[in-house]
């Protein structure tokens, strides 16, 4: 059709048009969002700025994530060498990003951008999860609690070069949780069936929770005549296409199977009666927030820096594991059943606790994003 050709030549020019905006003129505030599964962990933050009537730009790989307010410019510039060449030459006083290891792949810093700031997508410790140097390059890091901070002053004294700012943010994507939650809690959640959440974790070493045993983990629930939503990490759905496609080709045609790759993880977990994973940092998010059991198959640690214990052994994630989850450590599945219905009866009794340890070690639980916008305009 030719109107629908017409507006694509128009979006693209104007496209165009904010792509030589985001070079030429500088900038304030600057997002870069990877896809759309990101823009969840920073939503918040956005909102407070744009209510703030400052305007910025939201800059984007995937070309359908994009945001609809008042202030904001929104570009699309790929994956490739257009983006590459973009992100050397950006002028801004703030760019946000929730990427790691900046600087040690094909995104390089710009000269013209005063303060890189790291936006954590995931309340974790930063160094058993994240590579060694995950974090080298940023000026500003948004902590999500004591926890982080701590580690990232020892981390410091390890490498003294090092010149990083960090601000008592708070974890923005826990707030937006809560605001949601609060209000459509259990909407047309289905009580005749346990529902299980099956959310693996991405992990560099090939002996993982997906390759090894979730097959038979979904298998198994599915026999027990339990609904199961299975979500894979966004890193698999890049790079995992064959072992999905297989779950797919066997349990599609099960009703009571979901496999879930929506950019928003809200619904699921919402659904869900029960997580299970191996070292997912979904699983704080579902314990923590939406106060429901989590059963992790401990065999599958996710290791990214073998130098972790350099900082420290402990993380919050096991922490949290110890103090509400379940761990399952037996080779077959035989006992499985036990531990679920233990999780299911024995986890009432631990949903008190939770309040207290969200505030005893997050930051600036509900008011994150109005705390963050007045410390970095301390910066400014």
């Amino acid at each position: 059709m030719i109107w629908l050709k017409s507006l694509k030549n128009l979006i693209d020019l104007m496209n165009l048009r904010n792509i030589l905006k985001l070079i030429f003129e500088k900038h304030k505030y600057v997002f870069f969002s990877e896809d759309k599964n990101y823009q969840k962990y920073f939503i918040n933050f956005i909102k407070k700025i744009d209510g703030k009537n400052e305007k910025f730009f939201y800059v984007s790989s995937e070309k359908d994530d994009y945001l609809v307010f008042q202030n904001v410019t929104n570009v699309y510039i790929g994956k490739r060498f257009l983006r590459n060449i973009i992100f050397q030459i950006i002028s801004s006083k703030f760019l946000f990003l929730t990427i790691t290891d900046l600087d040690n792949h094909d995104l390089k810093r710009s000269k013209l951008v005063k303060k890189y700031v790291y936006i954590f997508h995931s309340p974790m410790s930063i160094h058993r999860s994240y590579t060694k140097n995950a974090f080298d390059n940023y000026d500003i890091i948004f902590c999500t609690g004591d926890y982080q901070l701590n580690e990232f002053k020892k981390e410091d004294k390890i490498k003294p070069k090092l010149k990083r700012e960090y601000i008592k943010s708070g974890y923005f994507y826990f707030d937006y949780l809560q605001d949601k939650y609060s209000i459509i809690k259990n909407k047309n959640h289905n009580n005749s069936l346990d529902t299980f959440l099956l959310a693996p974790s991405w992990n560099y070493n090939d002996d993982n929770f997906l390759n090894l045993q979730v097959i038979d983990v979904i298998e198994f629930l599915l026999t027990q005549k339990n609904k199961v939503i299975f979500r894979p990490h966004i890193e698999h759905l890049k790079r995992s296409s064959e072992i999905l496609n297989s779950i797919k080709d066997k349990f599609s045609n099960n009703k009571n199977f979901e496999f879930d790759d929506n950019n928003n993880n809200f619904e699921s977990m919402n659904k869900a009666d029960i997580l299970i994973t191996d070292t997912s940092g979904i699983s704080m998010e579902f314990c923590l927030i939406f106060k429901k059991p989590v059963i992790y198959f401990d065999k599958y640690l996710k290791i990214h820096n073998s130098e972790f214990t350099q900082i420290s052994e402990k993380t919050i994630e096991d922490e949290v594991k110890s103090l509400f989850g379940y761990s399952y450590t037996n080779e077959n599945l035989d006992s499985f059943l036990d531990l679920i219905h233990q999780a299911k009866k024995d986890f009432l009794t631990k949903e008190k606790k939770i309040d207290e340890y969200l505030k005893c070690n997050f930051y600036n639980l509900n008011c994150s994003a109005e705390y963050s916008y007045n410390k970095i305009n301390e910066n400014s």
